[in-house]
């Protein structure tokens, strides 16, 4: 870990194809999304003991927001959507302006782009 580099025979995974959407046929590839469920053990485990140490050094630091709310404890979904809540009613009670942007990235990572190989035809 001192070095900074992950080894090479440590990050490939096997990857396989797991149902995302019933409502396609099984022959529609937008049926699938890629997950790698094959990772080696060693590999795991090193990645969850740098989480656990940098998660750390946010914390020693205080280094993360104060209204940051994922993978923080005693901070879930319910306490961020509480005080958005309580910053527009406040808002609204002062008579202030207020502009809410919502962005979900919870499919941003539903594909894996391996690169110019994997796609011969750049219009995909």
């Amino acid at each position: 870990m001192k070095s900074g580099v992950f080894p090479a025979q440590l990050k490939h995974a096997r990857v396989q194809p797991s149902t995302k959407e019933i409502n396609h046929g099984p022959d529609d590839p937008n049926t699938y999304r890629p997950i790698s469920n094959y990772l080696p053990y060693l590999s795991k485990l090193i990645e969850r003991v740098v989480a656990d140490r940098f998660y750390e050094y946010l914390i020693t630091f205080n280094l993360l927001p104060a209204q940051q709310s994922a993978y923080r404890s005693f901070h879930s979904t319910e306490t961020a959507l509480l005080s958005v809540h309580n910053d527009l009613v406040r808002s609204v009670d002062s008579d202030k302006v207020f502009l809410l942007v919502l962005l979900d990235l919870s499919a941003a990572f539903d594909t894996v782009d391996g690169g110019p190989s994997d796609t011969p035809n750049d219009s995909i």
